[in-house]
């Protein structure tokens, strides 16, 4: 008996200082077996590569033994925290090896974003676990040693910022509101009201949370106070957003995000805090609209000219989003009229806008408006000139020029010109809204161009424009068939009204809009109805070759004294909402009444 005792004690000894050979072999779920030599009859745990493991994806963990390990009965598993439920890694494989594989496969709504935990005591669940050493049959010792497993997360990621969006790089007042956009890589949801940090002038500030909850995107602002000053502009003294005793976790499953944006931040010394300058920022817009351009990616923007509170206004804020988004994208350049086009952007999309005007101090940002982008090309325009784009992109003549070249911007149409000097109209800056004119004199024939019309259907014609006086009848504009005896034409009268004077407004500048089916046309004036369903002068219908003629009729018998700001027609009749779209773009363009 004794003899037996001693052998068995000098094989414990032995097994116990036995030195182990590390084993290093790729796991099923991408892991390495990499952790401490087994010591006898207790196990060592390796566990799978440190990762976020989603869905259907598996998490193995081996144990490794000194002895080969004889499992029966049943299925031994580990004990694994996920979140805060209980989950199980079941054996498959490694009965009668020394390595034993445990797998957990991830279910949808398993979420961990600290690390899993793994129960330091294997559970045996009705399983006999045993090894053989020297012949003498022994139960394996199941309490168990497990790395740190901080790095196995299990999930969808966790909400991290993908953007931080510093205010506008503008001189901002007391009263004015400092915006931070703070975008993540998912919705979010918001409790309480976490803080940035910011500093203006030497003194700590918090900008507050104040919109975003459940999107993509949260807005902080601080409100700039009376007697504060940043000539050199505001700092972000944060990097990360403070909680504030409130939260920020993931909409989807709670999970709490990384707050985190020093990556993103970028210089604001160009957002200066000035309260003692002596001068009133501007007003609020009032109104912006949009409208298609020939581009199915561009829009074209317009707003009303607000007032500028005794100095002039430099520049205007133009920023725009994808309807549903929080956070905005700048235009830049910043425009330096009441107008501008933005592109690149996606048809069918939904889009919004909003301005603010600076004169030195930044304005408020006017009430959202909302636009899908579509193209003008597919309501089929036969001509389209604006005098604010003379040139089709080119270089702008200046204050006085000739112009002796007018580029049609529809695409279709080809450009008016004209050679001869004397029949040339002028070229003149800030006449409506901040916008140039053209200016007509009685010129005969004054600009020519061609065009094809393909349809004949009807028309719609956008006309902005301004006669020097209506007591007899003149003529802004005419376009006819080189084939076939058909004229439309836009006289001081009305359009293709001839004989009879509507008194159209000879104060100022107007926007009229005309339907014409052929026979009969309605005639608008800045949205008010001037006539409905008059008999045209002559028929207007026809399809192929065409030409028109600005400040003057075909004839040279009736030349306009007055200005053309901007004039579309298309071959067709737009619906009333296409019309309305394309009204409203123009009155904010153009400050029409």
């Amino acid at each position: 008996m004794k003899k037996l005792i001693a052998l068995l004690t000098f094989s414990f000894v032995l097994l116990t200082s036995c030195n182990f050979e590390d084993s290093s072999e790729e796991t099923s779920g991408g892991g390495l077996f990499s952790g401490a030599a087994p010591l006898a009859n207790q196990f060592a745990a390796s566990l799978p590569t440190s990762k976020t493991y989603a869905p259907s994806e598996h998490i193995d963990i081996v144990l490794a033994h000194a002895s080969n390990v004889t499992v029966t009965n049943a299925t031994p598993r580990l004990v694994l925290t996920i979140g805060a439920a209980t989950q199980y890694a079941d054996l498959i494989s490694g009965s009668n090896t020394s390595t034993l594989t445990f797998r957990y496969t991830v279910q949808p709504g398993d979420q961990d974003n600290d690390g899993i935990t793994i129960s330091t005591t294997l559970d045996l669940n009705g399983a006999t676990m045993t090894f053989s050493n020297e012949g003498v049959v022994t139960d394996v010792n199941t309490v168990l040693s497990i790395p740190n497993t901080s790095g196995i997360l299990v999930g969808d990621p966790p909400p991290s910022v993908t953007d931080f969006i510093e205010p506008v790089n503008a001189t901002y007042a007391d009263g004015s509101n400092l915006l931070f956009q703070v975008n993540f890589s998912e919705s979010v949801t918001v409790t309480g009201f976490p803080v940035i940090g910011i500093d203006i002038g030497g003194v700590t500030r918090n900008a507050t949370y104040i919109s975003g909850s459940t999107s993509a995107g949260l807005v902080f602002a601080y409100t700039v106070q009376a007697g504060e000053d940043d000539s050199d502009g505001i700092e972000v003294s944060s990097n990360s957003i403070n909680l504030s005793s409130g939260n920020i976790t993931s909409t989807a499953n709670s999970s709490t995000a990384l707050l985190d944006f020093s990556a993103f931040k970028n210089s604001t010394s160009s957002v200066i805090i000035n309260t003692s300058s002596g001068i009133t920022a501007p007003d609020q817009v009032a109104t912006l609209s949009t409208a298609p351009t020939t581009s199915n990616t561009t829009l074209a923007v317009s707003w009303s000219v607000p007032a500028d509170n005794n100095t002039t206004i430099i520049d205007y804020s133009l920023q725009y989003r994808e309807k549903g988004l929080v956070s905005w994208t700048n235009i830049s350049p910043s425009p330096t009229t009441n107008s501008t086009s933005v592109t690149g952007l996606v048809e069918g999309t939904t889009y919004e806008f909003r301005v603010a005007a600076n004169n030195g101090l930044l304005g408020s940002f006017s009430n959202i408006s909302e636009a899908e982008i579509f193209s003008i090309a597919s309501l089929n325009p036969i001509a389209w000139l604006s005098a604010t784009d003379i040139t089709n992109g080119g270089t702008e003549p200046s204050n006085d020029d000739k112009v002796s070249s007018w580029s049609d911007l529809s695409g279709v149409a080809s450009a008016a010109t004209e050679g001869t000097p004397a029949n040339q109209p002028t070229y003149k800056t800030n006449i409506q809204n901040g916008l140039p004119a053209v200016r007509f004199d009685a010129h005969s024939r004054g600009l020519e161009g061609t065009f094809t019309r393909v349809n004949n259907g009807g028309l719609t014609v956008f006309f902005v424009g301004k006669m020097d006086q209506n007591n007899s009848r003149k003529c802004f504009f005419e376009f006819y068939s080189t084939t076939a005896t058909r004229r439309g034409f836009f006289f001081n009268y009305g359009f293709n009204e001839a004989s009879t004077n509507y008194n159209l407004d000879d104060t100022g500048f107007n926007l009229w809009t005309a339907y014409d089916d052929g026979s009969n046309t309605d005639l608008w004036e800045n949205g008010s109805s001037v006539y409905t369903d008059i008999t045209n002068w002559g028929p207007t219908a026809f399809t192929g070759g065409g030409a028109y003629v600005l400040g003057d009729d075909a004839t040279s018998g009736d030349q306009i004294n007055g200005y053309i700001g901007e004039f579309l027609i298309f071959d067709q009749e737009l619906t009333a909402a296409e019309k309305l779209k394309i009204e409203n773009y123009l009155k904010n363009k153009w400050g029409t009444p």
